[in-house]
Order: C-alpha cells, then structure tokens, then sequence
C-alpha cells in the first residue's frame, strides 16, 4: 500500500467495526481476520486478541491528529442518507447495551432519559418541570422530543454525523448508503483498493454471506423497512397492523408532516395511544386534509 496505517474514523451507528473486518480479511488478507465478527446484537464487536494484534486498519474516533502519522490514510465513514437507520442503531446497540427502552421508554422516564442524543436537557427540562420523583410521563410528549430531534436541521442535513477533525492526512469517503446495496459495497471496496494503491484485491463469495448476515442483524435497517411498509400501507388505504416503538411513531409523524403539512390534531401527533392499523392514520390523515383545505 502507499501508506504505513490506515484509520477508519466513524461514529456510533455507521458499522464502523464492520468496515474494519472487511478492509482487514479481504484488502489486507489477514489469516487472523478468518471469523465471525457479529455479536447477538447485529454489531462486529467480535474482535479476537491476535486479530487486534495483527490488524493493518483500525477503526475508531480520531478526535485529533495524534495517533495519525504523516505516511497515513484515514477512511470516513460519512451519513448520505438513512440518518435514521445510523440513529437506530446507536440508541439501542452501542456498545452491545440498549441506550434506551425504545417500547416502553414513558415508564420511569427520568432514568429511561440516558444524557445521550441530546437527553439530558431534556432530563433537566423533566426535572425542572415536573420534579424528581417523576416516574411515567405521557407518551406523547417523548414522541414529540423525538420528533423534535429526529426532525431537526443537523439530522436532516446529516451534518450530525458529518463532523469530523481535519487529520492533515489523504481521506476516503465511504458513505453508508453503500453499507445496504452489495453490489455497491463491493464496487466501493474495490475503488478503497485503488486509493490504497493496490493492485487487485483479495475478494471472496464470502463476503457476500457475511454481508447476507450484516443485514438480517442490523437492528437499524430492519426498523427504516418497517416503517416503509406501513408508509406505503397507509398511502395504498390498506389495513395493516400498525405495532411500532415511540421511535418508529416519531419518525413516521416526520413524513406525514413533510408530505402533508400535519404537525398535530391527529392521534399519531396528539395520543398517548398510536393508531394500531393503517387504515385507521389513513383516515385520520384524510379528514385533517379536508379540514386544512377547508372542504368539510
């Protein structure tokens, strides 16, 4: 390769670890990276001792350029799209531990409210608001939090994941949609081969099962393809069961605002209790259109 280390810099949610097990056994040929890097979480924490040893890619959080030599190259994982997915994923698999209760997150909210995404002004806004003895709060207040969060103008954007340290080395952008199209994974491994300035690179069907097995795991992606299938069953006016967690409510509530200029007066926006089938938010949808275009 024409350089000595080459650092993968990502941030929670971005399979940062999983990019490392690919680089490793199939750009560096590690005998050592031969294994199962999934824990029961979907994540690539397995990460045997001789692998840690041997590695030629590390992954990490490169906050400043102390470990980066000048003979270096740094891979940055950088979120294109599905913001949601990477959000997901960090909230209930960092670090192999759930961040948050997502079904269940309005009982004992004070300690359900971790100081991560942004939860603890909002523990501080609870406590000031409604005391420390407070144990459940309304559902429909944390959906709106996290409507609020999810929807805001550094997630939208993706910057909130696009802030990285200028490391004073060559970077390659490797963006995450990528992760969920193999065909484009592969394509951009072997265009990461090229930056590195290999000759070829060692690629194996292999890789295909562990990629067949990265997304039956991955938490993130399996909820945005729920949430997709209950959009298209309520715009198709189909009955569905409709059975999320507050963050899948949250989230489903930013594309009826976006498509259709609802923020409230709906029981997805204004109930404790979401819909529990499609049909039933389609026709809610429909009546608060009427209403908005003053047809009723």
């Amino acid at each position: 390769m024409h350089f000595d280390r080459v650092y993968i810099d990502f941030h929670s949610g971005t399979h940062g670890h999983f990019l490392e097990y690919l680089c490793n056994r199939y750009l560096a040929d590690l005998s050592t990276a031969n294994f199962n890097p999934f824990t029961k979480f979907g994540t690539s924490h397995v990460r045997p001792s001789d692998y840690l040893e041997d590695r030629k890619f590390k992954c990490g959080h490169f906050e400043d350029s102390g470990l980066i030599k000048d003979n270096d190259a740094v891979i940055r994982i950088v979120v294109d799209d599905f913001y949601y997915v990477a959000v997901y994923n960090f909230l209930v698999r960092t670090n192999d531990t759930p961040l948050l209760d997502l079904n269940n997150l309005e009982t004992d909210a004070l300690n359900n409210c971790v100081d991560n995404f942004g939860f603890g002004d909002f523990k501080k806004f609870l406590i000031d608001t409604h005391g420390e003895d407070l144990k459940n709060l309304p559902r429909a207040i944390l959906r709106s939090y996290l409507y609020a969060k999810l929807n805001s103008p550094n997630m939208q954007d993706c910057s909130r994941f696009n802030k990285f340290s200028d490391l004073g080395v060559p970077v390659f952008e490797f963006p995450i949609s990528v992760f969920y199209n193999y065909n484009k994974l592969v394509s951009r491994i072997g265009e990461l081969s090229g930056f590195l300035g290999k000759i070829g690179w060692g690629y194996q069907e292999s890789m295909f099962q562990l990629w067949q097995e990265f997304m039956a795991k991955n938490a993130g992606w399996a909820s945005h393809c729920k949430c997709e299938s209950i959009l298209l069953a309520i715009l198709s006016k189909s009955s569905q069961p409709l059975k999320c967690n507050i963050l899948e409510e949250a989230w489903i509530n930013i594309y009826l605002t976006k498509t259709f200029g609802i923020h409230d007066h709906i029981p997805s926006f204004s109930s404790n209790v979401y819909p529990t089938d499609t049909l039933q938010l389609y026709e809610s949808i429909e009546n608060q259109i009427k209403i908005n275009r003053n047809i009723l």
